[in-house]
């Protein structure tokens, strides 16, 4: 009763204003997150990112919760949050954020992708590494044209063909969007120097895979996320989001 009680007037501090950082820190993590539930998004990011332990609290919040926060502060300013979500958030985000309907947007793919690169080295790659390699291929697809691979370079016609780059004369690329052309080499020059592995799958599924089959089972990916949060495979995300704030 008197957990309830205390929480309860810590939330009535928080809705003043008057509950300090230091105040916040003091608190047991479950009353923390009955406090961060009932902020909004910025309020609640600003309590989170002056915790001394941002990431439990982070990993702590429903899906939603994550969503909320990025929605109202924009992504560029919500990175941070971002960086600490764990690798369901991370995809549930992406859900939200990347799909047209049934199709996704490049544009998007592309609008996170920089924010991703721009986490530095370490931590792009661990987000890089959470994302299904479907919504990478077909980014690629868009912007790039893979020849090489596994067959005998030496004698093939991909090794005396003109093309605009090759990181390993192994595979080779012809860039066909100049307007992602420096976001695509920065994302594969990454990959190809830290996780070599990921970058041969990418450039194997680029030169091989087709649109159509990648776009369809990456939607069934996603429908089956959404599904497991109570959600419709073609959620508008804005929306919807508006639906739950009132």
């Amino acid at each position: 009763m008197r957990t309830i009680e205390n929480s309860n007037k810590t939330i009535a501090k928080i809705a003043e204003g008057s509950l300090t950082p230091a105040e916040f820190a003091k608190l047991p993590v479950n009353e923390k997150m009955d406090c961060l539930l009932h902020l909004d998004g910025a309020k609640k990011a600003r309590m989170i990112l002056d915790d001394p332990k941002p990431e439990l609290l982070v990993q702590s919040l429903p899906m939603w919760d994550i969503y909320q926060i990025i929605h109202e502060l924009g992504a560029e300013n919500a990175l941070d949050i971002f960086q600490l979500a764990t690798p369901e958030q991370v995809r549930f985000v992406l859900d939200l954020e990347l799909w047209e309907g049934w199709t996704i947007s490049v544009e998007e793919i592309a609008k996170w992708l920089e924010l991703i690169l721009s986490t530095g080295d370490a931590d792009a790659l661990r987000l890089l590494s959470e994302l299904d390699q479907e919504l990478l291929i077909i980014f690629l697809k868009q912007t790039v044209t893979v020849g090489g691979g596994l067959d005998d370079i030496i004698n093939s016609e991909d090794h005396h063909s003109d093309w605009d780059h090759t990181f390993d004369e192994v595979f080779f690329l012809n860039i066909h969007d100049e307007e992602y052309s420096e976001l695509t080499l920065k994302l594969l020059e990454l990959l190809y120097n830290e996780d070599h592995k990921l970058y041969r799958s990418l450039m194997l599924g680029t030169e091989s895979e087709l649109m159509a089959e990648l776009e369809e089972m990456a939607g069934q990916f996603r429908s089956g996320r959404l599904a497991d949060e109570g959600l419709p495979p073609t959620i508008d995300s804005a929306k919807y989001y508006a639906r739950e704030m009132n």
